[in-house]
């Protein structure tokens, strides 16, 4: 089983407009609401794929009660607060990258962060991967990462962390087994651009040496990028017409994590494939029926002595 936890859930609103224009009145054409935040959106992809997953997520105000209604894992864990759980808003126009607009949320207490370490190290004698995902709330303790990295590792369990700022810094600090940025959160963590594969694999190779563990980078559609104690390879997605990008991170992530099974290359592979089916679906981080094959997935060793090119 797969634990993840999540601090900063969302319900996630989603409204599909003919046009995207600044200033105007809009009516969309439809729109839907979902359970969300990163956690949240890897156990739904790990769902769909047919792995045990139990999402812990806190919850607040009449939008943490609509989260609970909405959260289509069936293995839920809510830890109550008393801020109101967050509404993020995502606009989808034809022939644009998707809008979207994020609330902050709001900060947990020390009580509360407590309660939610309760909870977590309640289910990790059943889990093999503690997933900790997305943003802390403004004015949240960024420790609490290095505290879930802690109880996970006294139960014996691997951790990955896809967070940003301070949580990114504070689970490369606790040296978790498997980080991953994306490429603005990477040149954010090493203080400087990320405009090259040759960047990307130099700050990834810097981030590894510090934790030891595993560097799993998302470029979006440059594919992504993956350092290991092994070697460092980087796949390149198929050719796809995306429908939502939204979430395509997570389902990165949860292809990674679904398979420990796979030499690191053919890992890479399905993770990439994973990422690349969320994009085909309209809901976010959900899998249509027909996966992108990960034969399509070009994986190669990379070496940043000698690699160049662009990022877009």
């Amino acid at each position: 089983m797969i634990v993840t936890v999540t601090a900063n859930p969302s319900v996630d609103r989603t409204y599909r407009l003919d046009a995207l224009r600044p200033g105007e009145l809009h009516r969309a054409s439809e729109g839907w609401a979902e359970a969300s935040g990163k956690g949240v959106n890897v156990g739904r992809v790990l769902d769909r794929l047919g792995v045990p997953a139990r999402v812990i997520v806190t919850a607040g105000g009449a939008e943490g009660r609509r989260l609970g209604e909405l959260l289509s894992v069936d293995d839920a864990v809510l830890v109550p607060v008393r801020g109101a759980t967050r509404v993020n808003v995502t606009l989808l126009a034809a022939g644009l990258e998707p809008t979207k607009i994020n609330e902050p949320g709001a900060a947990l207490s020390p009580a509360e962060a407590d309660e939610l370490i309760a909870a977590t190290t309640a289910v990790l004698a059943d889990a093999h991967w503690l997933a900790c995902c997305g943003s802390l709330p403004g004015g949240t303790d960024p420790h609490l990462v290095g505290r879930l990295i802690d109880i996970a590792r006294a139960a014996g369990v691997r951790v990955a962390v896809d967070a940003s700022g301070a949580a990114l810094a504070a689970a490369v600090e606790g040296r978790a087994d498997l980080v991953k940025p994306n490429r603005d959160e990477l040149a954010e963590l090493v203080g400087r651009p990320i405009d090259t594969v040759t960047d990307a694999i130099a700050a990834g190779r810097e981030i590894r040496a510090s934790t030891g563990g595993t560097v799993l980078v998302s470029l979006g559609a440059d594919g992504a990028l993956l350092l290991t104690e092994t070697g460092s390879w980087h796949a390149a997605s198929p050719a796809i017409t995306p429908l939502n990008t939204t979430g395509a991170g997570d389902a990165l992530l949860a292809g990674y994590l679904a398979d420990d099974t796979a030499a690191p290359p053919d890992r890479l592979a399905y993770a990439v494939s994973i990422g690349a089916s969320a994009c085909l679906a309209e809901a976010t981080a959900d899998l249509p029926a027909e996966l992108v094959d990960p034969a399509l997935v070009r994986v190669c060793p990379v070496n940043e002595d000698v690699l160049s090119g662009g990022l877009s």
